[in-house]
């Protein structure tokens, strides 16, 4: 074929193929430039470059304007100081020149110098390197000879060079100063005035940096399109956190967070707020608590305040957790989207994505959290849950999961668990074992059916009436189930052993006055709920149709809020157990009621061995009028509650209905005995049956069903597993693996309201459901659980038997209850985090502590009685004490004055007293040293004792601060409460409750009452020996003799067969919470070699420690029994507590501080100081002791903390009692002849 220039394809058209692919291409390129220049993130940051330069800008006028007013004076100084320096240096410019040149003769000198002696110092390590070697080879003569000659010869020369350098640099610091002072001193005057200008220097240069690093021309240009992929402006943020990892697919690998790409101010102090002083924009603003929350060790060994989060010396350093192990979201993206955000509300989801785009991302397993949940993340590494007390809504959720028995259907926790364990949680219901010595058959049967048409607040949830068998058409087996179970309760119930008759005659008004004095309100209300009108009615939303029009309980005959002082009333309403105004209405007869309710009251063990009704160690004719009272008042159901009759013809059919579907499935049992049936027989044998053996079998069905054994020991059921799905891992449960069924058609079919809700569900939450997220499954579980039925409820679709069973509790239409549970369901991810992140790895014994004995503080109800912290008044940065304290002079006065009485400064070593100071109002704040008023914040913890319109008066239980000076515990202050902020106190309702009631009907101030109450728990750790207050808490014993409420003895541990260790756990966390010693303190005081070196300065040392006390005229005498000496008038005037209780009661250091002064530890005492620090005692003075007050109480002290020996030494000696002094009234006087209380004992 011969040869052509023609090709396969023609050549124009390649051409223009190709000139159209390289625009293409080139289009394509600009495009991805373009692209990767817009990328909003770098849009981000240049904003937040913008954002930093305005700050700065701002910070540098603010610091000039500080500058300005502090030391502009100082500056002009300086400035015109230099000014005749340099002017001096110009006349004086020949001898300056001439100096200058002499230096730079002796610089060069003396550089050379320094040069040559450095290489003679190498020179001279090396031959003593040469010299080592001989030596290790043994060639000692050869090496002598060398040290004698090379070496000496070049230690010689490097000695004559150091001492011409020093010569030399001698000569060029006399003519430095010689230059200095020809200059006048200008390097020194420019010094001081860099001091002057430092902030405003360090904030301009900080300034300019940023400038040329972002908006300078060089900025720019790296900025441009394309350039900015080499060296732009802009970069990508990230943290590395290969050891905490995340599961993609069953493969751990490491956390990449880029979220500070975007977040540039998240961990930048003083980014709360723009250059404005206005709330900085979300995405630049900086975390909460970058500076305060947590505390840490300075390197000097001293406790300071850390940030919380984010800071590198707090717990959780930016740079070991990053962001996304607590907020969720996908850290590895910069897009909006795809860094997972989740929306706080529909509004917000709104806003996003018409600004961002934003959409669900359904398929990433590990979405952000929004806000309202964002605590569930610390479960993921604090296990203990408690030692998180920061985490309120978490908090809520644990007690709430804890105090309504979630874990009797729901395993949280056990072997092989990673996360919190919740298995060691006792059930929360009553022991159903003696039932039938209890209750009526009839009111059970109501109460199974709907328990908060009685309670509308109890915690027996609701089973039935509910979504799934509330229809007309499920009644009859709902009334046939119900039948069914009060049948097998009170079949297999026994009576209760021990039990007693009461007393003929109680007596109902004293055993009310007994049930406000003894505590009752700790834990119960006894009040009437409100059924009118509808925006107050307590009564469930389902039952408020069929409100009683009989339930008019009158408020007088019950202890209702509003018979108390407003200020207490919610105190009035303790929730830990159940409102006792309708019990009335569950006995069988009155008779009946008033056994089982006076020896349930006398000894609840003897009904339900652990139950969390504690021993009030009453006598039995106390407990019966307390039972007669409660008895007396009317009981009646707030809602009618109707239950059609087992004879009736629709029940009957619905048990056998019931009866066939279970003898289908399983064949049918009898005592204890399994009997098949074939499927052919199964109609016939269900009609032989009785009805009784019908009843028996459906309830113990019902019973296995619903697992009532979950919450109540019932009988049968003793070894019986939870019913419920495990919650160990169902924060990052796939939803894929949820069953929404149709729960949307659910929503759909309800009545929209006005705010979109729709029966019950918002529409955030509709939302959620829709998309199938997980957090709208849980949302809508605690809230309606078996909606998830609708539409399936047909035996075609499920059997009775397979319909949802968790029941509706009474808090379901309480949205923020529900987000409480969801904050802590929501937690448990079953998530392995490394070792090093989990917080108790890193907890030393007291963190442990605190942790585990707040469990059982909660679980308990400790804080219904006793205060474990006084209320909190706070004083914002800005606010003046002249504004804050009405009388702050005479506060500083009293407080001052108060100071004469302490042991200074032995006690408080930080403390001092001169009487000699003048304290009238224009010299006072002089003479103690106050410092000027700078408005900074303060925070006062202490007991409000008086209010006089906006006044109140603040005993102080801390010492605390003010402008440089210390008011000590006992102090009162008087604060205006318009300009401060009141956080309420933790624990001891029932005693702010009791001695504000009492106080308002007496008269007489608040604090006077609380001497008979339980005592305040503060400072508790400090004061009582573990060991002792462990045995306390075990078998209480009575310590006051004048207090009317003692402490119940409770029923520790899950399991009469299993040993508990809640009572350790209690009194360490009392010491570990005060930073005291634990589990075990030595006592010094205690031990021969200590007293025998006070018997050189004392001699018969605890014996005039013994003269102290027991001797005529001793005020202890007054109130305390001393060995065999009583005050006059034997047991019946006994006031304070048996002084043989002290040795193993008290921490020394706590006794000698309450026997100094007992109002620095106790503020409401009446316990008097006894010893005072100067003036006349008037208590016996052996002669040792003269002039040495603070020797008398360390003698004091030691005699108690050996009260034993010291009273075997007195039997010994066979010692006469002296004269008894006189009695002084309970709880008056003054001074030496004051009642003698204790120091908040461990009641």
């Amino acid at each position: 074929m011969p040869a052509t220039e023609e090709t396969y394809y023609r050549q124009p058209t390649l051409h223009v193929i190709f000139a159209v692919s390289s625009v293409a291409m080139l289009l394509s390129i600009v495009w991805m430039i373009m692209a990767d220049h817009l990328r909003p993130w770098k849009a981000v940051q240049r904003d937040f470059h913008r954002v930093e330069d305005r700050k700065l800008q701002a910070a540098e006028q603010e610091k000039l304007a500080i500058q300005k007013e502090k030391y502009q004076a100082e500056i002009d100084k300086v400035d015109q100081q230099i000014e005749q320096a340099k002017q001096g240096a110009i006349q004086r410019a020949a001898d300056l020149k001439s100096v200058e040149y002499e230096l730079k003769k002796l610089g060069g000198r003396t550089e050379r110098l320094d040069t040559e002696k450095k290489f003679q110092k190498a020179e001279l390590d090396s031959l003593r390197s040469l010299y080592d070697g001989m030596v290790e080879r043994g060639e000692e003569r050869e090496a002598r000879a060398f040290l004698n000659s090379k070496v000496a010869d070049a230690e010689r020369k490097l000695l004559t060079l150091s001492r011409e350098l020093e010569t030399a640099q001698a000569e060029q610091k006399v003519k430095t100063d010689a230059k200095k002072k020809l200059e006048g001193g200008v390097e020194d005057l420019e010094k001081e005035k860099s001091r002057l200008t430092r902030e405003v220097d360090r904030v301009a240069r900080l300034k300019e940096q940023k400038e040329n690093q972002y908006f300078g021309v060089l900025a720019w240009l790296r900025s441009l399109p394309g350039v900015d992929m080499a060296a732009s402006p802009t970069k990508i943020q990230q943290i590395s956190l290969p050891e905490l990892t995340i599961n993609y697919n069953f493969k751990e690998v490491p956390r990449y967070d880029r979220c500070t790409t975007c977040h540039q101010g998240i961990d930048r102090l003083g980014y709360q707020k723009d250059e404005k002083g206005e709330k900085m924009t979300p995405v630049f603003a900086a975390h909460p608590f970058l500076q305060e929350g947590a505390t840490t060790i300075d390197p000097k060994g001293n406790v300071v305040k850390a940030g919380l989060y984010l800071d590198g010396n707090g717990p959780h350093p930016i740079n070991d957790f990053g962001c996304t192990i607590c907020h969720g979201g996908q850290g590895s993206g910069t897009d909006f989207t795809f860094a997972s955000h989740t929306p706080a509300n529909l509004k917000v989801a709104e806003e996003w994505k018409k600004e961002y785009g934003w959409q669900e991302i359904h398929h990433w397993d590990y979405p952000m959290q929004p806000q309202r949940f964002l605590e569930s993340s610390c479960l993921k590494c604090h296990h203990d849950v408690t030692d998180v007390p920061q985490a309120k809504q978490l908090q809520a959720g644990y007690q709430r999961i804890v105090q309504y028995g979630c874990t009797g259907c729901h395993t949280i926790g056990g072997e092989g668990s990673f996360g919190p364990d919740l298995t060691e949680e006792r059930q929360v219901g009553p022991n159903l074992g003696h039932v039938a010595s209890k209750v009526s058959k009839d009111w059970i049967v109501k109460w199974i059916k709907n328990p908060h048409a009685f309670r509308p607040d109890s915690r027996m949830p609701r089973f039935y009436g509910v979504t799934n068998n509330g229809a007309a058409e499920d009644q009859p087996k709902n009334d046939a189930e119900i039948h069914a179970i009060s049948h097998y309760l009170f079949a297999k119930s026994t009576p209760p052993g021990d039990f007693v008759d009461p007393p003929a005659n109680p007596d109902p008004k004293h055993g009310k006055e007994l049930f406000l004095q003894k505590g009752c309100l700790a834990c119960h209300q006894h009040r009437p709920y409100k059924t009118a009108p509808e925006a107050e009615a307590e009564v469930q939303l389902r039952d408020r149709k069929a409100i009683n029009p009989n339930y008019k309980l009158d408020p007088a005959l019950t202890y209702d809020p509003t018979s108390f002082p407003k200020d207490v009333q919610q105190f009035a309403k303790a929730d830990f157990g159940p409102n006792l105004s309708n019990i009335a209405a569950k006995f069988q007869s009155q008779p009946q009621g008033l056994k089982w309710l006076t020896n349930w009251i006398q000894s609840p063990e003897r009904y339900h061995p652990k139950s969390l009704m504690p021993n009030l160690q009453l006598s039995l004719q106390d407990a019966a009028d307390v039972a007669s009272w409660i008895i007396s008042t009317p009981g009646e159901w707030p809602v009618e509650v109707k239950t059609a009759s087992i004879d009736s013809d629709e029940v009957k059919k619905g048990l056998d209905d019931l009866v066939k579907l279970y003898v289908t499935k399983g064949g049918y049992r009898k005592d204890g005995k399994n009997v098949a049936v074939a499927l052919s027989e199964v109609d016939p044998f269900v009609e032989k049956l009785s009805t009784d053996d019908k009843l028996f079998f459906l309830g113990e069905k019902s019973i296995s069903r619903l697992g009532c054994f979950g919450c109540h020991n019932i009988p049968g059921f003793e070894n019986a597993k939870p019913i419920g799905t495990p919650l160990n891992d169902w924060g990052i449960k796939s939803p894929a693996r949820l069953d929404f069924g149709h729960v949307n058609e659910y929503l759909q079919d309800q009545q929209k309201t006005v705010k979109g809700d729709r029966d019950g569900t918002d529409p955030f939450y509709q939302e959620q459901l829709g998309h199938e997220t997980r957090m709208g499954f849980l949302y809508q579980k605690l809230h309606r659980p078996r909606s998830y039925d609708y539409l399936k409820k047909s035996e075609k679709y499920k059997s009775w038997d397979d319909r949802l069973r968790m029941p509706q509790f009474a808090w379901a239409d309480d949205p923020k209850a529900v987000e409480e549970v969801m904050t802590f369901i929501l937690g448990l991810t079953g998530e392995k985090i490394n070792a090093r992140y989990v917080a108790r790895t890193k907890y030393d014994k007291a963190q442990i502590a605190k942790a585990e004995g707040a469990k059982v503080l909660n679980r308990f109800n400790c804080g219904g009685c006793h205060v474990l912290d006084m209320p909190k008044f706070e004083i914002p940065q800005g606010t003046t004490t002249a504004a804050a304290f009405p009388s702050f002079k005479t506060n500083l006065r009293s407080s001052y004055s108060a100071r004469n009485t302490d042991f200074l400064p032995q006690l408080f070593p930080d403390l001092s007293y001169d009487p000699k100071k003048k304290l009238d109002d224009p010299n006072i704040e002089a003479e103690l040293g106050v410092k000027p008023d700078d408005g900074a914040a303060a925070t006062l913890e202490g007991m409000p004792t008086g209010q006089f319109e906006n006044e109140v008066s603040i005993q102080l239980w801390k010492p605390v601060t003010i402008r440089g000076y210390t008011f000590n515990v006992g102090d009162t202050v008087t604060l205006d409460q318009t300009k401060i902020e009141r956080k309420p106190g933790v624990g001891g309702d029932f005693a702010w409750l009791y001695s504000t009631h009492q106080a308002e009907k007496a008269g007489t101030p608040v604090e006077a009452f609380w001497n008979r109450l339980p005592p305040p728990l503060i400072r508790e750790g400090l004061k009582a020996q573990t060991p002792w207050l462990s045995l306390f808490f075990k078998d209480p014993y009575a310590i006051r003799p004048a207090t009317q409420l003692r402490m119940p003895r409770f029923h520790y541990g899950k399991d009469v067969a299993q040993a508990s260790r809640e009572t350790e756990q209690l009194a360490d966390f009392f010491a570990a919470r005060d930073a005291a010693e634990f589990p075990y303190q030595s006592i010094p005081q205690q031990q021969q070699s200590y007293i025998a070196e006070r018997e050189k300065a004392h001699p018969d040392y605890l014996n005039a420690g013994w003269t102290i006390m027991a001797n005529k005229g001793s005020p202890c005498l007054q109130c305390h029994a001393v060995g065999p000496f009583k005050p006059t008038g034997g047991d019946q005037v006994i006031n304070g507590p048996d002084l043989r209780q002290v040795a193993n009661r008290f921490r020394p250091g706590y006794l000698e501080q309450w026997l100094a002064n007992p109002r620095r530890l106790l503020p409401y005492t009446a316990m008097p100081q006894n010893v005072v620090p100067h003036g006349p005692l008037q208590i016996p003075v052996p002669k040792s002791f003269e002039d040495q007050p603070l020797e008398m109480v360390r003698a004091l002290r030691d005699t108690l903390l050996n009260y034993t020996n010291v009273i075997e030494r007195q039997m010994a000696a066979g010692t006469n009692p002296p004269a008894a002094a006189p009695a002084a009234a309970a709880g008056t006087g003054t001074g030496a002849t004051a009642a003698a209380k204790p120091a908040g004992s461990s009641e």
